[in-house]
């Protein structure tokens, strides 16, 4: 794989990195220097056929954090995943086997594997390649692994395996609302919204946020400023910022949220 798993610290602290974002009236390519924080807007997936950073920075919780696309081919075999700072990793095309401990699963689209830090992990391809958004991260206050509660764990979650829960506007499936190593607060699920309609009003929250594209066509008010996105883009909207969604498209869309803070 073009990125090496032992240099993607290094790579969050040396490199400019670079994501690309644009308004639906305008685009303009965002740059991050080491060290940057991470601006919101949205960040687009240049060509799905290949490995790419989404974005790198800092947030309000994380003194680093990257965000990026990386491919895995059958001829690869087993990639160890170990690291030292949090990791959640999301399946985006075709089939992963993944292990930790004594479980091993093969997983598919929409599924998720996370990681604690210095946990053992690993992850081949059960097809010709499988595509994956890997999140890395560490907090600014991590949590004394000494005082880490014992039903913190790493955890495997397959998409199918999920319930869907309908509402007027569509519906969502729960991944998960926990607290980690890095992030006293968690939570992830995906939302199906129907055409034309809005998830909700604009509001704020204190915890930061990514709405990953995965299907359809979305609209995202980020303050004053709207930002068009498709599959496998990538909204994100930092600590505090007023935001609202909204399903611009002719059929339903499908995203993930997840977003994490002190509390």
């Amino acid at each position: 794989m073009k990125y090496l798993f032992a240099i993607l610290y290094l790579i969050i602290t040396s490199s400019l990195i670079f994501g690309q974002s644009h308004k639906t009236t305008d685009h303009h390519l965002m740059k991050h220097e080491p060290g940057e924080s991470v601006a919101s807007g949205l960040y687009t997936l240049e060509e799905a056929a290949k490995e790419q950073i989404m974005f790198s920075g800092t947030t309000t919780h994380f003194s680093t954090a990257i965000f990026q696309l990386e491919i895995l081919s059958k001829k690869d075999g087993k990639q160890q995943l170990r690291l030292e700072e949090e990791q959640i990793l999301i399946i985006r095309e075709g089939e992963a086997m993944v292990s930790m401990g004594r479980e091993n699963k093969t997983i598919g689209p929409k599924s998720v594997f996370f990681l604690l830090p210095g946990e053992e992990g690993t992850i081949a391809s059960s097809t010709s390649d499988v595509s994956y958004y890997r999140m890395i991260y560490k907090a600014v206050n991590p949590t004394n692994p000494a005082k880490i509660n014992r039903d913190i764990s790493s955890f495997i979650i397959d998409y199918d395996d999920l319930d869907f829960n309908q509402s007027s506007k569509g519906g969502v499936r729960k991944y998960f609302n926990t607290s980690t190593a890095m992030c006293p607060y968690y939570e992830m699920h995906v939302t199906t919204l129907n055409p034309g309609m809005k998830s909700h009003e604009q509001h704020t929250h204190e915890a930061a946020e990514i709405i990953l594209m995965i299907e359809g066509q979305t609209e995202e008010e980020i303050g004053d400023k709207s930002y068009r996105g498709r599959s496998g883009d990538a909204y994100f909207l930092a600590s505090n910022v007023p935001h609202a969604i909204k399903n611009v498209g002719d059929k339903p869309c499908q995203y993930f949220a997840f977003q994490w803070g002190a509390k």
